[in-house]
C-alpha cells in the first residue's frame, strides 16, 4: 500500500495508464462506439466535487493544491469505463 500512496508513484501509475491508452486508437473506437450506443459510461475515480477528506490530504494523494486536483479530474488517469446498468446501481 505504501507504494501506491507515495505521490511520485501514484502520479506515475496514472500517467502511464493515460499514455498507454492514448497510444491505442483501436480501443478508443470501441469505447466511443459503445458510448454512442449508451452501453458504457465514463466514471470518475476521484470525485468531481472535492470532499473534505481529500482536501485535507491532497499531498497524500499526489496533488500540490486544489488547482492541481481539478486539473487532474478530466484526464484519462482519473476515469474508468463502466457498463451503464452497473453504474445505475451504484
Amino acid at each position: 500500500k505504501k507504494y501506491l500512496t507515495d505521490k511520485r508513484n501514484f502520479r506515475y501509475i496514472f500517467g502511464e495508464f493515460e499514455r498507454i491508452n492514448n497510444e491505442n486508437k483501436d480501443i478508443w473506437y470501441i469505447i466511443e462506439n459503445n458510448k454512442v450506443k449508451k452501453k458504457i459510461e465514463e466514471e470518475h475515480i476521484f470525485p468531481q466535487e472535492l470532499s473534505e477528506n481529500i482536501s485535507k490530504n491532497l499531498n497524500k494523494y499526489g496533488f500540490r493544491d486544489e488547482d492541481d486536483y481539478y486539473n487532474f479530474l478530466e484526464k484519462l488517469g482519473n476515469k474508468t469505463f463502466i457498463e451503464k446498468f452497473i453504474n445505475s446501481e451504484l
